[in-house]
C-alpha cells in the first residue's frame, strides 16, 4: 500500500487568493490575541498575597488551638 504524502499548511496558503489569504491572515491574528488575552498571567497584587499570608498564619494558630483539625502531610501529598 503507497502511503500518502502528508501535506503541509504551508501547501494550501498557494490555492487561496489575495483576498482569502488576507482574511485567512486576521482570522490567525484575531485568534492568537483573543488567546493570549484569555491566557495572560493574572499576578495577585500585594494585598492579596498578604492577605494569604494572614489566612494562612490565622488557620495554623487555629490547629494549634485545636479549633481547627489539620490535614495530614500525606493527604496533602496524595491531592497533588
Amino acid at each position: 500500500m503507497a502511503s500518502k504524502k502528508m501535506r503541509k499548511p504551508s501547501d494550501y496558503v498557494d490555492t487561496l487568493s489575495h483576498e482569502e489569504g488576507e482574511k485567512l491572515q486576521d482570522y490567525i491574528t484575531q485568534s492568537r490575541n483573543e488567546w493570549e488575552r484569555d491566557n495572560e498571567k493574572i499576578e495577585p497584587t500585594k494585598d492579596e498575597i498578604l492577605a494569604g499570608i494572614k489566612q494562612g498564619f490565622e488557620e495554623v494558630k487555629l490547629i494549634i488551638d485545636g479549633k481547627l483539625k489539620g490535614i495530614p502531610i500525606q493527604d496533602l501529598l496524595h491531592e497533588l
